[in-house]
């Protein structure tokens, strides 16, 4: 077995223990070799999504899977093979897990193939719009979210780990918002969180593999996009006062952190006087899963 092949396998029995399938070996050649992240990085399928789309998966495969099979092919037909030309192995059976992986990533798995062959890395089609590029990359890995001070340096330092922000929109809203607040120059506010919040929700939508059973945490984003709440819009609103009650003392991680963005919207407006209930209540929002919106005249 040459050293990429043993890199890879390496890696597909961590992530797969005594269940190693092809899709298992997928993520192998996308450690090992740099040609097949190029590529797949061009369909947006990086570590953070096949680990992502490996875990919520689980077992649940439309077909079985024969991984010792998929590399005696791969010998029969390279000798030692590579990273990229055991990947393109994987992708000739249409019904191996590591194709299934990448359809359900929205990947072209014939394109994918064909770029590997040729060594062309595919033109990137752009699932969101240019201003949520940033916030998608983010989420997907090819970025990391740095914070500011000592605190920010040392989550920055603890999160390195492949965190998938969509299983956890509450927590992707407020990382959002932070950088919301430091491109102002201020502390965050209601509003930053409100918008990120809308801004996540936005990118999800175009990576719907990703939330996997999360989405229903989305819920109550996605009754303000329904109402047509636009964060785009929002962004141009300023009432001109700062929140009564500061977002540091409404979100403290522990026990009342909100699980969801129903709950998280219900805590942003709490506090009438807050810029993000200001802000619903003057465009008239009402939704259904917070208490009615008044505009704190005092």
């Amino acid at each position: 077995m040459t050293d990429k092949v043993s890199a890879v396998m390496t890696v597909a029995k961590a992530l797969g223990g005594e269940r190693t399938g092809t899709a298992h070996l997928l993520a192998g050649t996308l450690r090992a070799g740099s040609r097949v992240r190029r590529v797949l990085d061009a369909h947006d399928v990086t570590p953070v999504v096949v680990h992502a789309v490996l875990r919520s998966r689980a077992e649940r495969w439309a077909t079985p899977d024969d991984v010792p099979a998929a590399i005696d092919r791969a010998r029969l037909a390279h000798g030692e093979p590579t990273a990229e030309q055991l990947l393109v192995t994987l992708l000739e059976d249409p019904l191996s897990h590591a194709g299934e992986l990448l359809r359900e990533c929205g990947a072209d798995v014939d394109a994918v193939r064909e770029a590997l062959i040729s060594g062309r890395t595919p033109v990137r089609v752009e699932r969101v719009p240019a201003d949520l590029v940033a916030v998608r990359n983010r989420l997907i890995g090819r970025t990391r979210y740095r914070g500011r001070g000592v605190r920010g340096y040392l989550r920055t330092a603890i999160v390195r780990a492949r965190v998938n922000y969509a299983e956890t929109p509450v927590l992707w809203a407020s990382l959002e918002a932070d950088l919301i607040a430091k491109a102002r120059g201020g502390p965050k506010r209601t509003d930053d969180v409100l918008r990120a919040m809308l801004m996540t929700y936005e990118v999800v939508c175009a990576y719907p593999h990703l939330p996997g059973p999360a989405h229903e945490r989305y819920e109550g984003v996605r009754a303000l996009v329904e109402v047509g709440v636009d964060w785009r819009r929002l962004a141009g609103w300023d009432c001109g006062e700062e929140d009564r009650v500061p977002v540091r003392e409404l979100l403290k991680p522990g026990a009342d952190w909100p699980e969801d963005t129903s709950a998280l919207l219900g805590v942003l407006v709490s506090h009438p006087g807050n810029r993000a209930g200001r802000l619903l209540a003057e465009n008239l929002v009402r939704v259904a899963c917070v208490p009615p919106l008044s505009v704190d005249a005092s």
